[in-house]
C-alpha cells in the first residue's frame, strides 16, 4: 500500500478529439508539511555557503527537489461516478492499494 498526501492545484475543462467527449483536468501536486524538512545544521568549512543556501530554502519553503505531481483526466461521467467534487487547494490522502486508487478529503 502506497499512500500520500495531495493538493488541488488546478481544475480545467478539456475536449477529447479523439472520443468526442468533453471531461476536466486535475492537478494534483504532492502535499509536502514542514515537519517532513528535516532541520539543517551548518558546519563551517568548505560547504557553508551550500549549507547555508540549503538551509534558506527550507526556511522559505523552496523545494530543493522536483514537484511530483499526478494529471487527471476524466471525462463527465468517470468524475461524477468517483462522488468527489475536487476544489482548488483543497487536500486529498491518495493511496494506491490491490489495484485500487482511494481519496479520501484530509483535514489540517
Amino acid at each position: 500500500m502506497l499512500s500520500k498526501k495531495v493538493m488541488v492545484i488546478n481544475i480545467s475543462s478539456y475536449y477529447d478529439q479523439d472520443t468526442r467527449t468533453r471531461g476536466r483536468e486535475i492537478d494534483l501536486d504532492e502535499y509536502v508539511t514542514e515537519k517532513d524538512h528535516p532541520v539543517q545544521s551548518f558546519t563551517f568549512g568548505p560547504d557553508f555557503v551550500n549549507d547555508l543556501m540549503k538551509g534558506i530554502s527550507q526556511t522559505v519553503g523552496i523545494q530543493s527537489r522536483p514537484n511530483q505531481k499526478l494529471i487527471l483526466r476524466l471525462s463527465d461521467e468517470e468524475y461524477e461516478s468517483l462522488g468527489i467534487k475536487f476544489e482548488v487547494n483543497d487536500i486529498y490522502s491518495l493511496t494506491f492499494e490491490e489495484g485500487r486508487i482511494e481519496f479520501r478529503r484530509d483535514s489540517i
